[in-house]
């Protein structure tokens, strides 16, 4: 369950030093919806950026009865966040047709793929890879 939210966390910065291309600049978008999306503890609205909405949606009902009274968004703190951006800053997209990686630079085990579907981008999410 840790390793999930920690994955939403680097998820949620790591196209922040994204751009260029104009399916860059809307992953980018998408990433800043997603932000918005958890500091509201709206997990729907961040689970619908994911390829498995219902998996996402799962985890964190999981996550919020494991948590009690704490939601998912207490998990993160401003330092948490500033220390991911920091880390990212250097991310790269990809594109190749409907398909876009973005990759830590400087951590190659860090690669989040992007597929498009029906026109929008969404997080493919890690066990339908």
């Amino acid at each position: 369950m840790k390793k999930v939210i920690s994955a939403i966390i680097v998820v949620l910065a790591i196209t922040a030093g994204c751009g260029g291309s104009d399916a860059a600049s809307e992953i980018l978008d998408n990433q800043r919806k997603i932000v918005a999306a958890v500091q509201e503890s709206n997990y729907a609205k961040v689970c619908s950026y994911y390829t498995a909405r219902f998996k996402c949606l799962g985890e964190f009902a999981a996550a919020e009865a494991l948590l009690g009274d704490d939601s998912v968004t207490d998990l993160l703190t401003e330092k948490e966040m500033q220390k991911v951006e920091d880390k990212l800053d250097n991310s790269k997209v990809k594109v190749n047709g409907d398909r876009a990686t973005v990759t830590v630079e400087g951590s190659p085990e860090e690669v989040w793929d992007w597929i498009k579907i029906d026109g929008e981008w969404k997080l493919v999410w890690p066990e339908d890879e």
